[in-house]
């Protein structure tokens, strides 16, 4: 029973030594007491994608441990809640884009969906989109999971189906032929 316990001390030791020292560009800091600390495991995903994933849409702080594949987040209950279920759709079979909430999945067979987060973010950072509907300004953020070459939306639900329209129009087979390479013909 001792060695358990002693065990017991030991790991909670490592982990705020691995908490503390994996969040290299943010402070090194023992979870505070309103804090909600909780471990994901993932099967498929690395967890230092789905750290940085989680660092870039909300408001928590998030560590990769190497050795288990665990990412590990601290912040408010409902932020680092939306988080895990982030994580949960990024490391699972990706089918369609779930609709309903505040995060969406849209996996992408043509475009590269590092290079459409970073269009999408960027006009979303301008203001040119999503159009809003009431002409309140839309807080959208845009993201990547490389390894399904799926594209992360998180914005409110409404605007879901208009994101969606755009990334299909988006999301087209390239023609290269030599036309394509060609300029054109002149008269």
């Amino acid at each position: 029973m001792c060695r358990f316990r002693s065990g017991l001390v030991w790991a909670g030791i490592l982990v705020w030594l691995v908490f503390s020292t994996a969040c290299a560009a943010q402070p090194a800091a023992a979870p505070r007491e309103s804090e909600a600390v909780k471990f994901k495991v993932l099967k498929f995903s690395p967890a230092a994608n789905g750290a940085e994933l989680c660092r870039q849409l909300f408001d928590v702080r998030a560590a990769a441990d190497r050795y288990t594949n665990a990412v590990i987040l601290a912040g408010s209950e409902p932020q680092v809640q939306l988080a895990i279920q982030v994580l949960d759709r990024m490391d699972g079979e990706i089918n369609d884009a779930d609709l309903e909430g505040d995060v969406a999945l849209f996996p992408l067979k043509n475009a590269n969906a590092k290079e459409i987060a970073a269009e999408f973010e960027f006009l979303a950072k301008s203001g040119a989109f999503p159009p809003s509907f009431d002409g309140e300004p839309v807080k959208a953020s845009f993201t990547c999971d490389q390894r399904t070459n799926t594209l992360v939306v998180h914005a409110d639900g409404k605007y879901f189906s208009r994101i969606r329209a755009i990334v299909e129009k988006l999301d087209v087979p390239v023609a290269l032929g030599p036309s394509a390479l060609s300029p054109p013909a002149t008269q």
